[in-house]
Parts: C-alpha cells; sequence; structure tokens
C-alpha cells in the first residue's frame, strides 16, 4: 500500500510539471513569436545587402506590410478556461492524494486535466482554426469553444480574417511613355476562406505581397502619365481586379487598392 501511495504521489508530481512545463513553452512560444514579429521590419540589413545599398541606387520596388506576422500562425493557443479546467482537475488529483483516496482516483483526474487542457481551445471573433485530424482536413473552427481529440486532431493553422493592408512602393518604374514615376499605393485585403489560404498557398502574406508588387509594375508599364496623374480611381479599381484575381483561389479578397501619390523624381 505505502509503495502504491508513493508511486501515486511520484506520478502526480510527474504530471503536474509536465503540465507545467507544457504551459510555459506554450506561452514563452506566443511571447517570442509576437516579439520577433512585431520587430521583423526593423532588424538591420545583413552586411551584404547594405553594403549593396551604400553602393548601388535605390531599388526600383519596396515593400512594407502592416501585418504583425508574414506567416501563418501555427503556435497553440491557450485560453483562460483550459487553463481553469487544467488547474482544477490537477488539483483535485493531489487533493485525493492528500485524502489517501485510491491511487485510480488520483490517476483518473491527472488524465482528465491534462486531456481537456489540451483539447479545451478557443478562437476570438476574427480567427479561424484549420484542423486536420490524421493528417487530413476535419473541420475549420470558430470562433469561440471547440474541443480536439488528443494524438488524432491537430490545429494546423489559425487564420486572422480582419482587414490587413500592403503598402508597395515602385521607384523609377517606366510608364507607358517611358516617364519614370515614382508610385506609391496601399492593398485592403483579407482571407474570405480560412481552408483554402491554409492548404492552397504556403504562405499568403507574402504572395499577396509579390502580386501586389507586379501588377503595379504592369499597370505603370502600360499606362501614360497622364492618365496615372489624371484618372487615379480608374488605376484603383484596373488594380484591384487584376491582383484580386490573382488572390482569390488562396481564399484571400482584395477589398481595394489606392495609389497615394504618383510623382516624377527630380533626377
Amino acid at each position: 500500500a505505502d509503495a502504491m501511495s508513493h508511486f501515486g504521489f511520484a506520478l502526480l508530481v510527474f504530471l503536474l510539471l509536465m503540465g507545467w512545463g507544457a504551459i510555459t513553452r506554450l506561452i514563452g512560444k506566443a511571447a517570442k513569436q509576437d516579439t520577433s514579429s512585431s520587430s521583423v521590419w526593423n532588424r538591420p540589413a545583413p552586411p551584404l545587402v547594405s553594403q549593396w545599398a551604400r553602393t548601388e541606387t535605390t531599388p526600383p520596388f519596396r515593400l512594407r506590410s502592416s501585418n504583425t506576422s508574414s506567416i501563418p500562425s501555427t503556435e497553440v493557443h491557450m485560453n483562460p478556461i483550459s487553463a481553469l479546467v487544467f488547474i482544477v482537475f490537477i488539483g483535485g488529483a493531489g487533493l485525493t492524494r492528500l485524502a489517501d483516496m485510491p491511487i485510480a482516483v488520483t490517476v483518473v483526474l491527472a488524465l482528465i486535466g491534462v486531456f481537456l487542457g489540451y483539447s479545451i481551445k478557443m478562437a476570438q471573433q476574427w480567427e479561424r482554426a484549420v484542423i486536420l485530424r490524421l493528417g487530413k482536413l476535419h473541420a475549420v473552427k470558430g470562433p469561440g469553444l471547440f474541443i480536439l481529440i488528443p494524438i488524432f486532431d491537430a490545429v494546423t493553422t489559425w487564420i486572422d480574417q480582419r482587414i490587413r493592408t500592403t503598402e508597395v512602393n515602385a521607384e523609377q518604374a517606366l510608364t507607358k511613355d517611358t516617364v519614370p514615376v515614382n508610385v506609391d499605393a496601399i492593398v485592403f485585403w483579407m482571407v474570405h476562406d480560412a481552408e483554402r489560404a491554409a492548404l492552397e498557398i504556403a504562405d499568403y502574406n507574402s504572395a499577396v505581397q509579390r502580386v501586389a508588387q507586379t501588377s503595379l509594375r504592369e499597370m505603370i508599364g502600360s499606362s501614360l502619365l497622364s492618365e496615372l496623374l489624371s484618372d487615379r480611381k480608374t488605376a484603383d479599381a484596373e488594380l484591384k481586379n487584376v491582383i484580386g484575381s490573382k488572390t482569390a483561389e488562396w481564399g484571400v479578397t482584395v477589398n481595394s487598392v489606392e495609389i497615394r501619390d504618383v510623382a516624377i523624381p527630380d533626377n
């Protein structure tokens, strides 16, 4: 009996340490990802890039995006519901040991706490969770609470469906009448189909940026300078249709495109 009691206590301690380690790892991973993503545009350029920038002219196209992350989020979301359930059941398991109840009760409560702590997930109003079961698409959940089956289910991607902006800056681009211009434009877009955004393309953020870049370049090359200066609304609509037709198959909708400035360089 004493041996079983010591074994149960050791098992409880092991489960507590394992659960606490998992929680701290997840929190640390989320914090690290937030920090790295928020500072990605503030990192110094590599030495070769810096040297090239000092010796060459300004590159013709630059991209800036207000997205908090360039890669769809894949971390496990911790939420207060799952954390509370985990603590309650693990605490109950500890109390059963202190009350000298059968070891089976302690083990069952601890296993239920670990199971529910992992299984209960919560998506925010703007989030969708793409779930794979044994490697195949099972469902797209959210917003609100949902439950996973441990080992069998996994959230492969968390999709943010809020409107995002991508800024495109084209410098020294030649118009149809061979006049170099600097053009600033902003693309407003959002993910309307979380399933396609997760399964059809690896990184839809970068893809939208690349499509916006090439589409702006093509539009400038096919337009006269007078058209760009006098009729921006037509150019905005053309860019919206071109970019939107390319991104629709990824589950991404282009809400609007706005050309902010068209300028002729001094040189």
